[in-house]
């Protein structure tokens, strides 16, 4: 049972206790734990107080807060991918499979394609990455990582 314990006709503590537990006078209980629990002098009972407003309110607060960490993850992932991307193309260039002229290429146009990721747009990294032609050999490999590697994040 919830104990509720009572004092200056006010709440001040709420406790989960066995259902053989002994009321003292200063307590009431209930079988609810009230999310805004009120008093109710002229009824010496505890009562619900919180108005389908405060619940919306709630309700809303909790769905921007779910929001909220998705768009967190999203960034988070985003840029590992997006650093993950950078070591393999240095890399590349310090192993010399991929030269001055290329990783320039690179930075100059698959950096701002990918760049959408350090802020988590997944789909807009996509759609600029769709937009590139898909170079040959060494590159051509490196794009089908970064293609495949969003593609499969966003499945």
């Amino acid at each position: 049972m919830v104990v509720y314990t009572i004092l200056n006709n006010g709440i001040i503590g709420i406790r989960n206790e066995d259902i053989n537990y002994v009321l003292q006078p200063n307590e009431r209980s209930s079988t609810i734990w009230y999310q805004i629990p009120f008093y109710n002098i002229a009824t010496d009972e505890v009562e619900e107080s919180i108005t389908q407003a405060q619940i919306d309110e709630r309700l809303e607060l909790e769905e921007k807060q779910t929001v909220a960490q998705l768009l967190a993850q999203f960034e988070n992932d985003g840029k590992a991918f997006f650093h993950e991307i950078r070591v393999l193309v240095m890399y590349h260039y310090n192993k010399g499979t991929i030269n001055q002229t290329q990783f320039n290429a690179i930075k100059d146009i698959l950096r701002p394609a990918i760049a959408p990721l350090l802020i988590g747009e997944w789909d807009q990294a996509k759609i600029n990455v769709d937009a590139l032609n898909r170079p040959s050999g060494v590159l051509g490999n490196l794009y089908d990582f970064v293609k495949g590697g969003i593609d499969d994040y966003l499945l």
